[in-house]
């Protein structure tokens, strides 16, 4: 004790009140208790004021202390604040003080439950663990309640994933209800919900017990399915702002993805009653799906979406509580870009242009106008919780100048609440200050909370405190100088950090600060920002003040980074503990795979020519992996006649009769098993939609009711697209499924898969391809990285990933029916009857005759003429044509259920002649049928979301026609309408199914060889059908006048658009024909109609609009400089996207292709000469005529354009040197003649421009 206390004899009352009335003698004080004194807890030791340092001495005493230090701070700062009746705690930021946000309630939550697994490795911990872990059960089960009310929308929204049908993201805090007018506001969140999935295995792997009966199981597995799509599921991100427009439009966030890629790890095979569950319990997860996520994930980073280059958001979800990703490379990538773009003084920025909660945002407008952005630039608020997740994050990694550096920079931002001892051992807040001079003068102009009255008034109210619990420590107060020091006054009392929400750049501030030192024009002053004043009203920051205590748990080492994380995310996942083997696990990777650090030299793209010549520089390519995972290939034969002939050749198969008693399920069976997961009547759930079943979950093997069971891939399903019937096309998608698989892959034990031999495989020109491709199976390597092993399938099971299905019980397997696959008995049947057996088999021939359905013999024919040519004719190859013609006009008068004869309807006919087209492999006839049944592929969802993660725009529609833009994923069902609109179907049937053919290809190619499509950013599907038909007319051979897209195998179709794309010359091979070099007007039209632009091209067109005030014109629609360059900014991807719009109104593909060369020219001629710019409209296509003018007036020529087109893209006697003359006289306004004499510092270049 300090020398300046003394026990003297209590003083009367009278002579005690000195210092207004706040101390008075203990006699004036009812129930004064004179023999109590305080204790910081009732279970430790009661010790004196002077005697902290002697009752604390040894290291567990120390731990106590702390622990019940955090203990009461939790309790203050934290669990004072949740409701009683639902748990849930409210958000400090909303006006009403009424509303609850999932994300804030699961972080504190975590900090509740961190401090609970302290406590739990303390003996007698006096209850407060468990106090603290019912405390944190109570806010997740008042999440689950929340949502369970919501449980219709969870049952659309699994299948639907629209905006109106999401589980809400916010509640009333008292009674759980939703918050009114909520539909006005974003709702749909992946990231809450899989946040709290994630936070329920944690808790509940800790031993809490939060899930308490079967209806429950089931909501989570239905949260499970809603999230599996969040791949291409456009959400408003973890601020609930959409896009950073903030104009109520969600969009593809990677923080959302992430979250859900982890939460499906998570729960994977988690069993949710714990230690203490049964088998019917536990989670379940589609690989598939978890994989697209991932690679969705993967691709978007370290981009946050298409509107904001990145997010804090990123933060929490590489690292801590997330760790969403364990690529160091893609982490520390994100994590610096981060720093880089959103760190700032006094926190991180959440995304740039964020205006929420500035001076300068309007309160009463929810959403913002679009020309309102430029205003947030530089003045966004700055949240220091973020410095609190890098202090984590650098525990995590054991980075301890990480740790030291962002306590430095955040200790001075944080607020600081004295508090005092009451006589019940709970604290109470005197006031708040700063932690510094330095961050108390970037809040200039505050309360002064150092002031003398104020000190006073403090030191009065703690002399009451002190007294009213010791009144024998006090001697007579009869003045000021009587008072004890300041600083021994306050050795009892206890500091409170607290988060501050955010500071915001103040502009009162910078406006005065600015006429104070006008004089000064040379100071570079910083931006004063001021602290949110809701903690000044005693409004905590619960989000950050959660984070805050986690931070200080770690950094004062009383929790671990193996409490905060018992599932062990921040591990690699082949190194996380599994405590159920009976389910599948998610492993890492690295396990099978390394990439080699072999440098290889690759040339570079045309666009990144330096001066028209081409570079090499050596990389290391990204798509090149090594595996040394063994795929386990099982060749199951339809027929006993098959594996005979299949035999001869030394290729051992088996037939579904030999592999009993386990069963090989066609992939719909599995579909129709997984319904029954997650039914309940009650909340009116059914189970897991009706989405087919990737390949990852087809090289599993399942434990049904006491049966093993497998599935061969979709690859082989009969009944799916016509592309299936393509030979050549099945043993492509083999190989490639090899390849994805040994890629993508991260489950516990090795993949089977089932290669479903039948035989029409054996029919046809491709005959030895296959016998081929198996003899490499049985060899055991397919490439250099691909490693296969040919096995019986009893032999392969012993090392297999195996899932046992256990919701499925007796019961519910009885009441099914399932369909497997019976060994095919040999029936003869139209063509193919001719064949004695399969050694008999000729190849067919090649069909290459097309489809007129605008002009045949059946236009005009009655209906009974019709009928009876269906009738009476065979389905025989040369008559197969007729049939789909006389079909298709019955099909235009009457529709599919035209009847034909009794019980046979057009739909009858169409897919007879179908399924003989596909065996006589007349593709032109299988295009035509399958468009007029509406056919559809399984997969064109998930190809449009790989375009869209990487960037690309895509749309659907016809050659010279209104085209269908998606720059969003969107469902199967809304892709099929658009496919058979008026606008595809309706102007060309072989077009609906041709862009499906050319989705799925050019989805293949970007995630193969992506940079084949190096300078595309809107992949136009229509216009590449149409350049792979310049391409087809430039080909010259024997059946150049018969061969078209529409007869062309699906394999074909594949190698032509490769060679399209690639415009390499020896790639193309097709029906032998051989190839000529493509003229300028070929390879413009070929570039246009790929729309492809230079390296930068988007910059550049920037740069040109920044010295155009009057705005560039093209094809009539005007783009003004401003808002523009205030709304938009120059890497941001919209830019682009609006720019590739203008460009798209542009119908002649080489005039496009012309607009492209144009515009490079302009922004060379700016970028050597500074000081031009465009005084009036940047008008692109006068640019053009004008250029085509100046050519014709020197040549005469009768078809100028097309003349123009064709020339060389040079200086001299070229288009650049027309373009350059017309360019130079609209920026000088000058006469056509001052040109030649001009010094243009171009030289000769015939590449300065060149588009290839």
């Amino acid at each position: 004790m300090s020398d300046n206390w003394s026990r003297s004899p209590r003083q009367s009352s009278t002579s005690g009140s000195v210092i207004g009335n706040l101390y008075m003698h203990s006699n004036s004080i009812p129930n004064a208790n004179r023999s109590r004194r305080p204790s910081w807890s009732d279970a430790k030791k009661v010790w004196d004021i002077g005697d902290e340092e002697e009752n604390y001495s040894d290291s567990h005493t120390q731990i106590l202390k702390k622990l019940d230090t955090y203990y009461r701070r939790v309790k203050r700062q934290i669990l004072a604040f949740q409701s009683l009746t639902t748990g849930l705690f409210p958000n400090h930021l909303e006006p009403d003080k009424k509303i609850a946000h999932v994300v804030e309630n699961v972080f504190c939550a975590i900090a509740v439950w961190s401090l609970r697994q302290c406590y739990c490795k303390i003996d007698n911990d006096q209850g407060r663990a468990h106090e603290l872990g019912q405390a944190a059960v109570k806010c997740m089960r008042g999440i689950l309640n929340c949502w369970m009310r919501q449980a219709k929308k969870v049952e659309i929204f699994k299948s639907e994933q629209s905006t109106k049908d999401a589980l809400h993201s916010r509640f009333n805090v008292f009674d759980g209800s939703e918050v009114e007018g909520a539909d006005e506001v974003g709702q749909l969140q992946i990231c809450a919900i899989s946040l709290f999935l994630i936070t329920l295995v944690q808790m509940i792997t800790s031993n809490l017990q939060i899930i308490f009966s079967m209806d429950e199981v089931n909501f989570v597995q239905q949260l499970v399915f809603a999230i599996e799509r969040a791949y291409r599921t456009p959400d408003y991100g973890i601020w609930a702002r959409g896009s950073k427009y903030n104009t109520n439009t969600c969009e593809l966030h990677a923080s959302s993805i992430g979250m859900a890629k982890a939460a499906l790890e998570a729960m994977n095979g988690f069993n949710l009653y714990g230690d203490k569950g049964a088998n019917w319990s536990v989670a379940y997860v589609d690989v598939d799906a978890h994989n697209r996520n991932r690679t969705t994930f993967d691709t978007l980073l370290p981009r946050e979406s298409a509107s904001k280059n990145t997010d804090a958001a990123l933060l929490l979800t590489v690292s801590w509580p997330i760790f969403a990703i364990h690529d160091t490379t893609l982490v520390q990538n994100t994590i610096r870009k981060c720093i880089r773009k959103l760190r700032g003084t006094h926190g991180f920025k959440r995304f740039l242009r964020d205006g929420q909660y500035t001076d300068l945002e309007s309160k009463d407008q929810r959403f913002y106008e679009t020309t309102e952005m430029k205003k947030f630039d530089k003045n966004e608020c700055e949240w220091p919780m973020f410095f609190a997740v890098m202090i984590i994050d650098g525990i995590f990694k054991n980075n301890q100048a990480q740790i030291d550096e962002y306590l430095a920079v955040l200790n001075p931002l944080l607020r600081r609440t004295t508090e005092v001892p009451d006589r019940r051992g709970s604290f109470t807040a005197i006031y708040s200050e700063t932690s510094s001079p330095k961050s108390r003068s970037s809040t200039k102009g505050q309360q002064d909370l150092y002031s003398s009255q104020d000190t006073r008034m403090i030191i009065s109210f703690v002399s009451y405190i002190i007294l009213l619990e010791n009144p024998y420590y006090f001697s007579p107060l009869a003045n000021m100088k009587n008072l004890p020091s300041f600083r021994t006054l306050t050795s009892s009392l206890t500091k409170g950090e607290m988060m501050v929400h955010y500071y915001y750049v103040d502009h009162s501030k910078q406006q005065s600060s600015a006429q104070s030192e006008s004089s000064d024009r040379g100071n570079n002053q910083q931006l004063p920002f001021a602290c949110s004043s809701e903690i000044l009203h005693g409004n905590f920051f619960l989000f950050g003040q959660a984070i805050w205590i986690i931070c200080q748990l770690l950094v004062d080492k009383v929790l671990t980074i193996s409490d905060l994380d018992p599932i062990r995310r921040y591990l690699a996942p082949s190194d996380r503990p599994k405590p159920n083997s009976r389910y599948s696990s998610i492993q890492d990777s690295l396990r099978y795979q390394y990439t080699p650090n072999i440098p290889k030299p690759i040339t570079i793209s045309p666009y990144d020519a330096v001066d028209g010549k081409k570079q090499q520089r050596v990389v290391t390519p990204a798509n090149v992996v090594f595996s040394d995972l063994v795929i386990q290939v099982v060749a199951i034969s339809e027929s006993v006649r098959l594996q005979q002939v299949l035999a001869t050749y030394g290729i051992q198969t088996q037939t579904p009769k030999q592999v009993e008693p386990i069963l090989v399920w066609p992939p719909a069976e599995l579909v129709k098993a997984y319904a029954n997961l997650g039914v309940n009547n009650k909340l009116g759930f059914s189970g897991r939609p009706d989405r087919p079943i990737g390949v990852l979950g087809t090289c599993k093997v399942y434990r049904i009711c006491s049966r093993t069971v497998l599935c061969y891939p979709l690859t082989f399903e009969t009944n799916d697209f016509y592309m299936s019937t393509d030979m050549a096309l099945l043993l492509d998608n083999i190989r490639t499924d090899f390849e994805f698989i040994t890629k993508c892959w991260r489950l516990k034990g090795r993949p089977i898969y089932l290669v479903m031999l039948r035989e029409r495989h054996l029919r046809g020109p491709q005959r030895s391809d296959l016998l081929e491709l198996l003899t490499q199976i049985r060899q055991g390597k397919i490439s250099s990285n691909i490693y296969v092993r040919l096995e019986r399938l009893q032999t392969a099971i012993s090392s297999a990933c195996v899932e046992h299905l256990d919701f499925l019980n007796d019961s519910m397997c009885t009441s099914l029916e399932w369909q497997t696959v019976a060994v095919h008995e040999h029936k003869i049947t139209s063509e193919v009857g001719r064949y004695k057996s399969l050694t008999d088999v000729s190849k067919m021939p090649i069909v290459v005759e097309d489809i007129d359905y605008n002009n045949h013999e059946f236009k005009n024919r009655h209906d009974d003429e019709l009928r009876e040519f269906i009738n009476n004719a065979d389905t025989s190859l040369g008559s197969l044509r007729k049939h789909a013609l006389a079909s298709y006009e019955l099909y235009k008068r009457g529709g599919l259920d035209w009847m034909i004869r009794e019980n046979y309807r057009v739909k009858n006919h169409l897919e007879h002649i179908l399924k003989e087209a596909a065996t006589l492999q007349h593709w032109a006839v299988i295009r035509f049928v399958s468009s007029l049944l509406h056919k559809i592929v399984d997969s064109l969802a998930p190809s449009v979301t790989n375009l869209l993660v990487r960037g690309k725009a895509v749309t659907l529609g016809v050659f010279g026609h209104e085209e269908a833009v998606i720059d969003r994923p969107i469902r199967p069902n809304e892709i099929f309408k658009i496919l058979y609109s008026e606008n595809v179907f309706g102007y060309s049937i072989f077009h609906a199914v041709l862009l499906q053919e050319i989705l799925i290809d050019v989805a293949l190619f970007m995630s193969t060889f992506p940079q084949l499509f190096n300078g595309i950013l809107k992949l136009r599907l229509g216009w590449i059908l149409q350049a792979m038909k310049l391409s087809l007319e430039h080909l010259k051979g024997d059946v150049e006048d018969a061969v078209t897209l529409n007869t062309l195998s699906p394999n074909e179709v594949k190698q032509l658009l490769y060679f399209v794309l690639t415009t390499d010359l020896q790639q193309a091979s097709i029906q032998g024909a051989d190839i000529e070099q493509n003229s300028s007007f070929q390879k413009r039209q070929l570039d246009g109609a790929l729309c492809r632009v230079p390296t930068d091209f988007f910059e550049h067109v920037w740069s040109i609009l920044e010295r155009t005030p009057g705005g560039i014109k093209l094809c009539g629609v005007f783009l003004p400089q401003q808002p523009t360059l205030s709304d938009m900014t120059d890497y941001e991807l919209n830019f682009s996207l609006k720019i590739e719009e203008m460009l798209s109104r542009i119908s002649d593909p080489a005039y496009r292709c012309l607009v492209v060369e144009m515009f490079e020219l302009i922004n060379v001629l700016l970028k050597r000469n500074a000081e031009l710019r465009f005084t009036q409209t940047l008008d692109a296509d006068y640019l053009i005529r004008e250029a085509v003018n100046l050519y014709q007036q020197q040549t005469n020529s009768t078809d100028p354009f097309k003349d123009f087109y064709n020339l060389p893209m040079q200086l001299v006697g070229g288009s650049t040197g027309y373009m350059v003359r017309v360019i130079i006289n609209y920026l000088f306004n000058a006469n056509m003649q001052k040109v030649d004499s001009l010094d243009l510092n171009m030289g000769t270049n015939a590449d300065i421009c060149k588009i290839s």
